[in-house]
């Protein structure tokens, strides 16, 4: 199971993803799709858990800020296909 992206606007980091919840979690997968079961939860959080090597302050630092605003990032992105779609269309007249 991927780590569904809205998880990290709760846990940009490997250090705050070990100390999330099954209830964040949930309230996670609900924001992004809708459907959760606590098995998926569960493996979630034990995924979260486990010890990986840990990157430099500085690089896990930038990765954090990338996480934090990846929501946004997308909204601009869906926000920019939108105008060129109108735009294509009124250009079509």
């Amino acid at each position: 199971m991927a780590m569904p992206s809205r998880c990290f606007s709760f846990a940009p980091t490997p250090e705050l993803g070990r100390t999330l919840s099954r209830s964040k979690i949930a309230a996670a997968l609900r924001r992004g799709d809708g459907s959760t079961t606590s098995s998926g939860e569960l493996r979630i959080q034990l995924a979260l858990r486990v010890e990986y090597l840990e990157a430099p302050p500085t690089i896990a630092s930038a990765y954090e800020t990338i996480a934090r605003s990846h929501p946004a990032l997308r909204l601009i992105d869906l926000h920019g296909r939108d105008h060129r779609a109108r735009s294509d269309a009124l250009g079509a007249f």
